[in-house]
């Protein structure tokens, strides 16, 4: 879990990164 969590939060932020860089 401990592993798991910061992947997890990185993938979320460059998601977020990727989505806010397609839309603007």
């Amino acid at each position: 879990m401990r592993v798991m969590a910061p992947r997890a939060l990185l993938l979320l932020l460059s998601g977020g990164l990727a989505l806010t860089e397609t839309w603007a």
